[in-house]
C-alpha cells in the first residue's frame, strides 16, 4: 500500500506539475506549518487530513501454498489549501485536470491517468471553496479543495499449510447406532 507520506507527495508534485504555468509554490502541509516562514504569495498546502481508513469490507482470498491475501481498500481525504490571488482558479483547474485521462501530446501521463497508474482512485473532489479570509486591513484570497481518494491494500499472511490431520471419534448414524472411527492420519500429498 501507498504510504500517507508517498500519497501526499504524489499530490504534490501532481499540483507542480498542473499548475507550473501558473507560478504557484506547492508545499506539503510540514512546510507550510505555522512556524515556517511562509513563502511569497501564491502558495497551495497539500495535508492528508483524514486517513487512512477502511472503505468497504476486507475480503480474504485463498491462494496456493498455505498463503492468504488480504484485499481491502483504504480510504484518504487530502486537503488543498491555497493562499493568494488566483488560487480559486489554480485548484479549479487542478480539480478538473484529477479526471484527465490518456497520453499528453508529450508523451507524458494525464494526471487522472497517471493516479490511475500508481493505485491510487479518485472517490470525490469537493468543490473549490472560497475562505478569503480578513487579514490586518485587507482581505486574503483563500480557497481549499479537499480530495478523497482510494488505495488498493493487497497484503499477503503465509498461515502455512497443514502436513498431517490425525482424527478419531465415532459417528452416530439416522438410527442412533454408533459406528466408531479408528484413529487415522491423513498427510499431505
Amino acid at each position: 500500500m501507498i504510504s500517507k507520506d508517498v500519497l501526499e507527495l504524489i499530490f504534490v508534485s501532481a499540483l507542480e506539475q498542473t499548475l507550473a504555468a501558473e507560478n504557484t509554490i506547492i508545499l506539503a502541509e510540514e512546510l507550510a506549518n505555522e512556524n515556517r516562514t511562509k513563502p511569497p504569495k501564491p502558495y497551495v498546502s497539500v495535508k492528508m487530513i483524514v486517513g487512512p481508513g477502511a472503505s468497504g469490507s476486507d475480503e480474504n482470498l485463498r491462494s496456493v501454498g498455505g498463503s492468504f491475501v488480504l484485499s481491502s481498500l483504504r480510504q484518504f481525504t487530502i486537503s488543498c489549501q491555497g493562499y493568494g490571488q488566483g488560487v480559486h482558479d489554480s485548484l479549479a483547474l487542478f480539480q478538473t485536470s484529477l479526471y484527465a485521462m490518456g497520453v499528453k501530446a508529450d508523451g507524458s501521463l494525464n494526471l487522472g491517468e497517471y493516479l490511475k497508474s500508481v493505485g491510487v482512485s479518485i472517490v470525490e473532489r469537493q468543490v473549490v471553496q472560497d475562505l478569503t479570509a480578513m487579514l490586518g486591513t485587507g482581505f486574503e484570497k483563500r480557497a481549499q479543495l479537499d480530495i478523497i481518494v482510494n488505495i488498493a491494500n493487497n497484503e499477503s499472511i503465509d498461515i502455512g499449510v497443514i502436513e498431517k490431520v490425525t482424527f478419531k471419534g465415532d459417528i452416530v448414524k439416522e438410527d442412533d447406532s454408533v459406528y466408531s472411527v479408528p484413529q487415522q492420519e491423513v498427510i499431505k500429498p
